[in-house]
């Protein structure tokens, strides 16, 4: 029998299944270590094997009921190219389900440009990934699932989710069920526990206030021993010094990703600025110029105005030639 694939397995700790009865209200220690928006946080909740019970909550809680999964198996998130001069896709979580299906879950933190096509890149990739070199296979893929959770939002896009699919123009209706994306806008979530419909909104509560929430709120009941473990997971505190130098790292990693994503924003933003300085006094000289032009022609008019009405010429003479009323001559 093949080995199943272990690509998240990197020295962390794996027993992390709480030492308590599931059936009792359990409080846990505040803050939270574990940033659950991180690589590593992100990847030790959903990309551990003994937390694949996690994942397979929050799946079925992503799907709806659209499918039911019962089982999961890791794959090697690294996709190798096409050509020798094509791109490597890297994944953070990818699996199949006991039904073939093709899931990638991911965390973004930082909005990348065309962040969309980069998406719908991805979601291609596991769909041409699953073709098979021979006459024999016609094009008979598992459905593939991209699910993505973004820390920054979308311009445009008030929606916390957000599901993409091939539809029918005239009907509106997906004409591919084995093709879909979505995109969840983590920040745009405000809900209250008492507020939230489903296992997954409960799952999006959990992970906004990882770190002020100690006890699981007694009105979730759906998949409560589960949800349980992911809070055992979020306060997880390193033990050995090997333990704590690996979070400490992680979170450097993340904390300096964050920084410099701020001085790039920052920088942009100060460069917008400047250029938009420049552009302001460019075009406030250019109108400056034009004020100017104006203003010096009326007083010319004014001055040749005066110098007539003092040699005698007439008010009507004078307001033909230059075009001033005639009472702008009178007041002269």
């Amino acid at each position: 029998m093949e080995k199943e694939y272990l690509p998240y397995n990197v020295n962390l700790v794996s027993d992390l299944e709480p030492k308590c009865l599931y059936d009792t209200v359990i409080e846990y220690k505040a803050p939270a270590r574990i940033n659950p928006f991180s690589d590593y946080g992100f990847k030790k909740i959903f990309g551990q094997p003994e937390n694949k019970d996690i994942l397979i909550c929050l799946l079925n809680a992503y799907l709806r009921g659209e499918r039911v999964i019962k089982e999961i198996r890791f794959m090697n998130p690294e996709i190798q190219p096409d050509s020798p001069d094509g791109k490597k896709s890297v994944f953070d979580i990818y699996c199949t389900s006991n039904e073939g299906d093709h899931f990638v879950i991911e965390m973004q933190n930082i909005q990348s440009q065309n962040f969309l096509k980069r998406m719908l890149y991805y979601e291609c990739k596991l769909i041409t990934n699953q073709g098979v070199k021979g006459k024999e296979w016609q094009y008979d893929f598992k459905p593939a699932y991209l699910l993505i959770f973004a820390q920054s939002n979308t311009p445009g896009n008030e929606h916390v989710r957000t599901d993409y699919a091939i539809c029918n123009q005239h009907t509106g209706k997906p004409e591919f069920n084995e093709f879909k994306m979505s995109l969840v806008q983590v920040k745009r979530f405000n809900k209250e526990i008492t507020e939230c419909r489903d296992t997954f909104e409960t799952i999006l509560y959990i992970l906004l206030n990882y770190n002020t929430l100690r006890t699981l709120p007694d009105p979730i009941r759906e998949n409560r021993q589960i949800l349980e473990k992911l809070m055992h997971i979020l306060q997880f505190e390193p033990t050995t010094m090997a333990e704590r130098d690996q979070l400490e790292a992680a979170i450097k990693i993340h904390r300096d990703n964050l920084d410099c994503f701020s001085a790039f924003r920052e920088e942009g933003f100060n460069i917008g600025i400047e250029q938009g300085v420049e552009q302001g006094i460019e075009k406030g000289m250019e109108k400056g110029m034009e004020k100017g032009i104006v203003q010096g022609k009326r007083q010319a008019l004014s001055d040749a105005a005066r110098a007539m009405k003092q040699n005698g010429i007439s008010v009507e003479v004078i307001a033909k030639c230059t075009g001033l009323s005639a009472q702008e001559i009178e007041a002269l």
